[in-house]
């Protein structure tokens, strides 16, 4: 089984954005739409469908605020055997990323280290 698989089975299904929608990222408070030009297969993930807390173990409170703060999408792809994953944070004209960027690489770290660990991958 592929690494890819391996991911697909360890994120909640909600998460996961499929059929026509597949193709377009929107950002959420705007009508802003980046079309998807892809060759191969690749999974999306939107981990606000979920509608709870990604890390529910955190405490939420205005101290704390970033730690559930995740980018906007994940793409997951492979190609000759090799996991990619891609990172998108759509903006408006304000705010900046790199929080929101530097969380989600640490929790995809945290996610291939698991799925080593789980499925004996690596």
């Amino acid at each position: 089984m592929s690494f890819i698989s391996h991911i697909q089975q360890s994120i909640n299904s909600k998460a996961e954005i499929t059929g026509t929608d597949k193709n377009t990222l929107k950002e959420k408070r705007t009508t802003t739409k980046v079309q998807l030009q892809t060759t191969g297969s690749y999974l999306l993930y939107d981990f606000e469908l979920i509608k709870q807390p990604l890390f529910p173990f955190f405490a939420k409170n205005e101290e704390t605020k970033g730690l559930n703060s995740i980018a906007d999408y994940v793409i997951f792809t492979e190609s000759k055997g090799k996991l990619f994953a891609v990172v998108v944070e759509l903006k408006k004209n304000e705010g900046r990323p790199e929080n929101q960027l530097y969380a989600t690489k640490q929790f995809l770290q945290y996610l291939i280290n698991s799925v080593n660990r789980i499925f004996k991958v690596n």
